[in-house]
């Protein structure tokens, strides 16, 4: 299981799924890319 693979999975799904703005998305997506560098 990768973390990159997982979280472009999550954004994904918070697009098709739960509709969010792309503007989330977009905050999601340095959120977690900021954690991955913290881990």
């Amino acid at each position: 299981m990768d973390f990159n693979t997982e979280a472009r999975s999550y954004l994904k799904y918070l697009e098709m799924v739960k509709n969010v703005s792309i503007h989330t998305i977009r905050n999601y997506a340095i959120d977690l890319d900021s954690f991955k560098d913290f881990v």
